[in-house]
C-alpha cells in the first residue's frame, strides 16, 4: 500500500511538472526533447526507490511512511443474573504517516492517519479489479481488431510492393517482413514482431508513399512498443486522471516526431500536410499495439500547424532543452531527503535526531533538541499529551562529577537543559511525570536542569539519545541514571540485536569481534586472544584506557603512591566488565573463561594493568543456572539483560 501510494504521488508530481514545462515552452522544444521528458516519467513510474536529495521535488509534497496494519480486539460484555458471556470482535486499520517539508519555513511537517483495514482492502480490490478490466478490455479490443484485419486482402500489387521497398530504403529500415493489407478506415501499423500496414483504398501514388514512410518511421523507432508500455502504465494507474492527460500528450508527441521525420526524408511539407488532411477522421479510436496516421480531426489540425511552423532548432535552444531535461531529472528522479528515517515516530519521546558534529557541543545540542521538539510538536498526539510549541531556555555542559559514563562511554556528552513546553489543550492535558513547574493558567510546563544525553559516532555524527528521567535519578543517582539511559537507548545493546550474534564455537575471530563491537568499551579495544588449543576454551580482551588519565583506577589507602599494583577499577567500569563477561559467556556456547586486561593510570598517575576474570562456573552460580540457557528464547535473554542491568545499577 505504501509503495503504491508513494509511486502514485511521485509519478503525479513528475507528470504535473512535465505538463507545466510543455505548456510554458510549447513548440520551443522539439518533439524529441519532449519524449526525453516523458522518459523521466516512465523511470519514475517503474522504479520504487531513488536516491534521497534535499533538491527533490517530493520534499514539497506529502509522502506516505511507516504504513502498518494494526489489529485490535474489542470486547463486548453482556451479563445476566446467572450467566456472563464475552464476545470479542477483531477489527483492524491501516496506520501511517504523511511527511513533507514546509516550502516557507523548511520545517518537516508530519501528520499521522488511520484508515479502517476493510476500506483499504476495498480500495485495493477496486484498484486491482480496474486494472484487470482495463487490461482485459484493451487486449480484447485488439484481439477483435486483429481478427478483422486478418480478413482484409493481402496486397499483391507489384507496384505497391515495389513502392514499399523504396520507402523502406528512404526510411532506413528493412521492409521485407512488413506485410501490406488493403482496407480499413485509416492508415495503421499493427503488430510488434510481425508488423502489418493497413492501407485504405483511394490514395494516389504520392499519398501512398507518404503513408508508407510515416508507418515505417513508426516501425523503425519502435513506437508500437512505446504505445504498449504507456498502455501498461495506464492499466496500473487507471484511476489517475493526470496520467490519462499524459497518455494523450505522449501520443501527440509521437505523431509530431514522426511527422518531422517524414518531412526530413521527403522534404515535401505541403504535400504531406494534404495527405494528413485526407486521413483525418472526426473520431479516433485508440487500439493497443497499433499506431495510426490519424489521431482525430482536431489533433491532425494541430499537427499540420506544427508542420507549418517547423524550423531548424538553434543551438542555444538545444542547450536550454538539455538543461531542462537534466533539471527535471534531478528534481523528479530523487526521493525526499530523510524519507527512510524521517517518518513519523509513534512515540515522539523515542525520536533520536542526528546531525554532523561541528566541534561545539552547545550549538550541536541546541540543533538536535530543536529537531526533537519540532518532531514532538508536529506529532499527531491526543489532547492529553500534545504540545503546540516549545522554548529552549538554557543549555550547558553537565559536569562529569564522578567520571562514571566517560569511563565506559568516552563518546557521550551530557548537557543540562532548561526548557518550556507550551500545552496545546490545557483543559485536557494530563501533567504526568515530575521535575517541572506548571506555568500560568496551566498553559506551560517549565523544566529546569534536565539531563540530556548525546552521543558521537565514529563518523562525527552527533545523536540525541534521550532525557534522563527524574525517577531514574531519584532511584539510581545522576551518574548511574545516565548510564542506564545510554544502555537502553543503544540499538546495538538491545536483546534482539545481541541474540542474533549467538555463536556455537569461539574459534571465529570475526564473529567474536562482532559481539565485542556491540558491547560498551569496544572503543578501547586493542585486540583479542582466543584460547582454543585445549579446554577450557576462552578469550582475553585487551583494553587500553590510558587516554582517560586517572579516571580508570582509584587509589587505596593501604598502597603507596608509587606502588604499581593494588588499585581498584572505577566501580562503574567494574560493573560494566561483569555485565560484558556474562553476555559473552551466554552468547558463545563453548566459551568457558573471559578475561579483560585493562591498561590505565591510577589516581596518582602510576601506570597500572588490571586483570578481570570470569568463568562459566562462577556465572552459573551467580545466575543459579548456566548463562547459555538464557539464549533459548528472546524473552529469556531479555530477562537476563534486565537482571544484569539491575545488578549493574546496584553495584554502582
Amino acid at each position: 500500500m505504501e509503495l503504491l501510494l508513494n509511486m502514485t504521488i511521485g509519478g503525479t508530481v513528475t507528470a504535473c511538472l512535465i505538463l507545466l514545462i510543455k505548456r510554458v515552452f510549447r513548440n520551443k522544444l522539439t518533439p524529441k526533447w519532449h519524449l526525453y521528458l516523458w522518459l523521466i516519467l516512465a523511470i519514475r513510474l517503474v522504479l520504487p526507490i531513488f536516491p534521497e536529495s534535499s533538491f527533490s521535488l517530493l520534499n514539497a509534497v506529502p509522502t506516505a511512511q511507516n504504513i502498518t496494519t494494526v489489529q485490535s480486539t474489542i470486547g463486548q460484555n453482556e451479563a445476566s443474573d446467572s450467566v456472563e458471556s464475552t464476545d470479542s470482535v477483531q477489527s483492524g486499520y491501516m496506520k501511517g504517516n504523511l511527511r513533507m517539508l514546509s516550502p516557507v519555513t523548511g520545517e518537516t511537517l508530519r501528520r499521522s492517519f488511520s484508515v479502517p483495514e476493510q476500506q483499504v482492502n476495498l480500495l485495493l480490490a477496486g484498484w486491482f479489479g480496474g486494472a484487470v478490466l482495463m487490461g482485459g478490455g484493451l487486449m480484447g479490443a485488439y484481439w477483435a481488431f486483429q481478427r478483422r484485419a486478418k480478413k482484409l486482402p493481402e496486397c499483391r500489387d507489384t507496384e505497391t510492393l515495389k513502392l514499399l521497398k523504396e520507402c523502406g530504403v528512404q526510411a532506413g529500415v528493412r521492409s521485407d517482413n512488413v506485410k501490406l493489407r488493403s482496407g480499413g478506415s485509416t492508415p495503421m501499423l499493427q503488430g510488434l514482431f510481425r508488423p502489418t500496414i493497413l492501407i485504405p483504398d483511394g490514395y494516389s501514388g504520392e499519398e501512398l508513399r507518404h503513408v508508407l514512410i510515416h508507418e515505417l518511421c513508426h516501425y523503425k523507432h519502435r513506437d508500437i512498443l512505446i504505445n504498449m508500455i504507456c498502455s501498461a502504465f495506464l492499466c496500473i494507474y487507471w484511476f489517475n486522471p493526470v496520467l490519462w492527460i499524459c497518455f494523450c500528450s505522449i501520443r501527440r508527441d509521437l505523431e509530431f516526431l514522426c511527422d518531422e521525420r517524414v518531412i526530413e526524408i521527403t522534404g515535401e511539407r505541403k504535400e504531406y500536410s494534404r495527405t494528413l488532411l485526407k486521413t483525418a477522421l472526426k473520431k479516433n479510436h485508440f487500439l493497443f499495439a497499433t499506431t495510426s496516421m490519424q489521431n482525430g480531426e482536431k489533433e491532425v489540425t494541430k499537427r499540420i500547424k506544427h508542420i507549418a511552423g517547423l524550423k531548424k532548432p538553434k543551438v542555444w535552444i538545444s542547450i536550454v532543452a538539455a538543461l531542462i531535461v537534466l533539471m527535471v531529472g534531478a528534481l523528479c528522479l530523487t526521493d525526499a531527503s530523510g524519507r527512510s528515517t524521517g517518518g513519523e515516530i509513534t512515540d515522539p519521546q523515542s525520536y533520536q535526531p542526528e546531525t554532523p558534529y561541528r566541534s561545539d557541543w552547545t550549538s550541536t545540542a541546541d540543533k538536535l533538541l530543536n529537531q526533537y521538539f519540532k518532531n514532538y510538536v508536529h506529532a499527531d498526539l491526543p489532547a492529553s499529551s500534545a504540545i503546540r510549541g516549545y522554548r529552549i531556555d538554557d543549555i550547558m555542559i553537565y559536569g562529569d562529577r564522578e567520571a562514571s559514563w566517560s569511563v565506559i562511554y568516552s563518546d557521550v556528552m551530557v548537557m543540562e537543559v532548561d526548557y518550556t513546553l507550551q500545552i496545546a489543550s490545557p483543559e485536557q492535558y494530563s501533567f504526568s511525570g515530575s521535575g517541572f513547574e506548571i506555568g500560568e493558567d496551566r498553559k506551560t510546563q517549565i523544566y529546569q536542569n534536565r539531563l540530556a544525553v548525546f552521543r558521537l559516532d565514529p563518523f562525527a555524527n552527533a545523536k540525541f539519545l534521550a532525557f534522563v528521567t527524574d525517577e531514574d535519578i531519584r532511584i539510581l543517582g545522576e551518574d548511574a541514571a545516565v548510564l542506564h539511559t545510554i544502555s537502553f537507548t543503544d540499538p546495538n545493546q538491545s536483546p534482539e540485536a545481541l541474540l542474533k550474534l549467538k555463536m556455537p564455537y569461539i574459534g571465529d575471530h570475526t564473529r567474536v569481534g562482532r559481539i565485542l563491537g556491540s558491547l560498551p568499551l569496544s572503543q578501547f579495544s586493542t585486540g583479542l586472544e582466543l584460547h582454543t588449543k585445549s579446554e577450557p576454551y576462552g578469550l582475553t580482551v585487551n583494553y587500553d584506557m590510558t587516554g582517560l588519565g586517572n579516571k580508570v583506577f582509584e587509589s587505596r589507602p593501604d598502597k603507596a603512591m608509587t606502588d604499581s599494583g593494588g588499585w581498584d577499577p572505577n566501580p562503574y567500569l567494574m560493573a560494566r566488565l561483569y555485565k560484558n563477561s556474562m553476555i559473552l559467556l551466554a552468547l558463545i556456547d563453548n566459551c568457558s573463561t573471559v578475561e579483560f586486561r585493562i591498561t590505565g593510570i591510577s589516581e596518582y598517575g602510576v601506570p597500572y594493568t588490571y586483570h578481570y576474570f570470569n568463568d562459566r562456573e562462577k556465572a552459573a552460580y551467580d545466575l543459579s543456572q548456566d548463562p547459555r540457557s538464557f539464549t533459548e528464547s528472546l524473552d529469556a535473554f531479555t530477562g537476563l539483560m534486565n537482571h544484569l542491568e539491575s545488578i549493574h545499577m546496584m553495584r554502582n
